[in-house]
């Protein structure tokens, strides 16, 4: 593809000449089912048992929920409530349609009322808490229908606690608040914005964190890293295993293991020259990096400090020395939180400012949209005994957020190849998806964050892929979001929060970022970590207060005989004569397109239910691209219409496509952007390319006044400024491993004699 010119000023003196240049992304498809909405709070009420907030055995009950509209506003709008949970019998009322909805909007779905449209379902007979601290767990799940989708969204969950009551008589005392006073206003707050030295030894250190005196245990406790390891492991480390779908090494890829040095990223991020912050307890910075902050590094929505996970391997330069350590999986635990029993307003939610800057398609490409490679996560883990003196911990899982949500998910496969491997945490029990015997928590398609708020962002509206609002870092530069999760299911219990980062694999030696040349397209400006600060939770006990098990036998009611359908096209799955179609089967009930009869469409899908997806529908290359779409090789996952140019020698492009005809051509953006190194020229860096020539001239044809630069990274000083009242135009290809492009002009014709250079 071809980069035509763009400008930017460069004044020298009271003149101002004009250095051009631009270079043209390309742009793929990948199919999605999306629709951005987070449940904030979901309630339930009984209708035939003991009339209290929990669903119980056997009982039928209604349940309403809060959410809130993200970015894109939807018309037709209906939801649907699913669950794929055992202790849920059946579903007698499933969808509420509420009509056109706008961005940013705020509702009730649904109604305690049976009177009104609402959502109904049974619980089943055999739904058993062991303990009020072990309590079950209803999982229900949101999807929805609209014009603008097409079939049935994704699902958006949430959980209830179920099969226990509140018991008599129980006194909660609230841990004092952040003025240290207890029987004041602002008891039961917990508020960790690692400013404070808790333990008095004039030094700030983990053991600050999260300092609390629990009067269950009679222990004082504090938060603490999670380093990754080999299996087994304790408290302070984590094993890993593979997402499924990448090779392992019983698969032949002998490399897919975490970083045998077991890197630790997280420490305490204090101000360039800090003196009382030796963060002593991460050990060495593997492969001679830092855990001082660099001149130009501070980050802290409070001053002084905040909690970051990354790495700084250049005293002076975040921008060239911030990154994160390759294979690894390491995590930030809180000590034991005691949640209030009998909430007040307010209570049980949990808040965080972050800034997570980890590599996904905002670094690289092609075909991994709303995918990350470097991965967030916030989980939590539930003591599982009521005993307040005694602590049982659970596996570990995702806590979902309502506020500045997940912004990516992880890949459970790779675009790559499956041997790039992605490494989820294996403390985290079995639930499904669980294909090599670990809750996949940080897979797709559980939620995670790698571009949320802006390391180098001025202005609060540089909020990355969370919808905001920012908040500008003091130092000016930087941009903090808010995230806040609705901990109301899980009423009394006494649990542990845990800020997880796993970074993928790109070798089986490369220990970071910085060990990379940039074929890979690392400019260094999406891998430099994830920022923490202010965390805040409301409703937190002295002593844990659990409810009790709820004994009462189950109501004497059935599941009536429903049509199966949760799409509602009239097609049961299974069929059934009670549906409106007969018993013939869908094969598809979540899409209102797909069933017996239906025409075929380019989708991928077996839409009339025949059996037989046509052969033009395949994609068997996995890049988002089908033949009835466009996909002129679909052996080449690098290869569709209008697909970026990886430096392999064969024309990435399809016929029709912008760029159609010329081979391994760089696209994307590309300038003078750097406001630190004003000289260096940067562009995006083309897969696999190993080095690139730069062609600058003052003549747009480039047939003379023309130099050269050579570069291994994608990126060349520059310092040179055009002549008084001209310009400098710029081209860059690739030279090795295959010699690229000089793209094509605005005739198409494909430029040739750059320079006197043949070819």
């Amino acid at each position: 593809m071809s980069p035509p010119p763009c400008r930017r000023s460069v004044r020298r003196g009271a003149l101002v000449a004009l250095v051009c240049f631009l270079l043209v992304p390309g742009t793929g498809a990948l199919p999605s089912i999306r629709f951005a909405f987070s449940i904030l709070s979901a309630d339930y009420r009984d209708l035939d048992g003991d009339r209290d907030p929990f669903p119980d055995t056997g009982e039928t009950g209604r349940v309403r929920f809060t959410v809130r509209i993200a970015d894109r506003a939807q018309t037709g709008v209906t939801f649907v409530l699913v669950s794929s949970d055992p202790d849920v019998a059946c579903i007698t009322e499933r969808r509420v349609a509420i009509g056109d909805l706008a961005a940013g909007q705020i509702l009730t779905v649904g109604s305690l009322d049976p009177s009104l449209p609402g959502f109904t379902f049974q619980s089943s007979d055999a739904l058993n808490s062991p303990s009020g601290a072990d309590a079950a767990r209803i999982e229900l799940c949101l999807r929805v229908d609209a014009n603008e989708i097409g079939a049935l969204s994704d699902p958006v969950c949430t959980s209830l606690l179920a099969d226990v009551d509140q018991p008599p008589g129980v006194t909660q005392t609230f841990v004092p608040g952040p003025d240290g006073v207890p029987g004041s206003t602002d008891d039961g707050t917990l508020l960790e914005n690692f400013d404070t030295d808790r333990d008095a030894d004039g030094l700030f250190t983990v053991n600050d964190t999260f300092l609390i005196n629990d009067a269950g245990t009679g222990r004082t406790e504090h938060g603490f890293y999670q380093r990754g390891s080999n299996p087994p492991a304790g408290a302070g480390a984590v094993p890993g295993i593979a997402c499924g779908g990448f090779r392992t090494p019983a698969d032949g890829n002998p490399a897919c293991i975490l970083d045998p040095d077991f890197p630790m990223d997280w420490h305490l991020h204090c101000p360039p020259n800090a003196t009382d912050c030796p963060n002593v307890e991460t050990g060495t910075c593997a492969e001679g990096c830092s855990y001082a902050t660099p001149q130009d590094g501070q980050k802290a929505l409070s001053f002084p400090n905040s909690l970051h996970m990354g790495a700084h391997f250049d005293p002076m330069s975040s921008w060239n020395g911030d990154t994160t350590h390759l294979r690894a999986l390491q995590g930030f635990v809180s000590a034991p939180l005691n949640l209030a029993l009998f909430p007040r307003p307010g209570d049980l939610e949990l808040s965080m400012f972050q800034i997570a800057d980890l590599m996904d398609n905002n670094g690289m490409s092609p075909s991994n949209t709303f995918h990350c490679l470097d991965c967030g996560d916030v989980q939590v883990q539930i003591d599982r005994d009521s005993d307040p003196a005694v602590d049982d911990w659970g596996s570990w899982d995702n806590l979902a957020p309502f506020q500045n949500g997940y912004d990516h998910v992880r890949q459970a496969w790779s675009v790559y190849g499956s041997y790039y491997c992605e490494f989820t945490p294996a403390d985290t029990g079995m639930a499904p998806p669980a294909p090599r015997g670990a809750h996949e928590t940080m897979c797709f398609p559980q939620g995670v964050w790698s571009h949320c708020g802006t390391v180098r962002g001025t202005v609060a509206a540089s909020t990355g892929d969370c919808p905001g609002p920012g908040i500008v870092d003091p130092s000016g530069t930087g941009v903090w979001v808010q995230t806040r999760f609705d901990l109301g299911s899980y009423l009394g219990q006494r649990i542990r929060i845990r800020w997880i980062g796993s970074t993928w694999m790109m070798d089986g030696s490369a220990g970071s970022y910085l060990d990379l040349t940039c074929g890979w397209g690392c400019t260094f400006t999406t891998d430099d970590g994830w920022w923490l600060d202010d965390i805040q939770l409301g409703g937190v006990l002295a002593s844990q207060a659990s409810p009790l098990p709820d004994t009462r036998p189950a109501p004497p009611t059935s599941c009536p005989a429903l049509c199966p359908d949760v799409d509602d096209d009239g097609y049961g799955s299974p069929g059934s004569a009670l549906c409106p179609a007969g018993s013939t089967t869908d094969c598809n009930d979540l899409d209102t397109r797909v069933h017996p009869g239906a025409a075929e469409i380019c989708d991928g899908l077996d839409d009339n239910c025949d059996g037989v997806i046509p052969s033009v529908e395949a994609d068997a290359d996995n890049d988002g691209w089908r033949v009835c779409g466009g996909d002129c090789d679909d052996a080449d996952p690098w290869t569709y219409p209008d697909a970026p140019e990886a430096n392999d020698g064969r024309d990435n492009q399809c016929p029709g496509s912008l760029g159609f005809g010329a081979i391994d051509e760089i696209s994307g953006s590309a300038g003078f952007s750097s406001a630190t190194r004003p000289d260096d020229f940067c562009w995006q860096g083309q897969h696999w390319a190993t080095s690139y020539l730069v062609a600058r001239s003052t003549q747009g044809d480039f047939a003379r006044d023309c130099v050269t630069l050579q570069s291994v990274v994608s990126c060349v000083s520059d310092p040179t400024l055009p002549p008084l009242g001209g310009v400098f135009f710029y081209l860059v290809r690739a030279q090795a491993p295959h010699i690229g492009s000089w793209g094509q002009d605005s005739t198409g014709k494909e430029r040739t004699g750059i320079c006197g250079l043949v070819p």
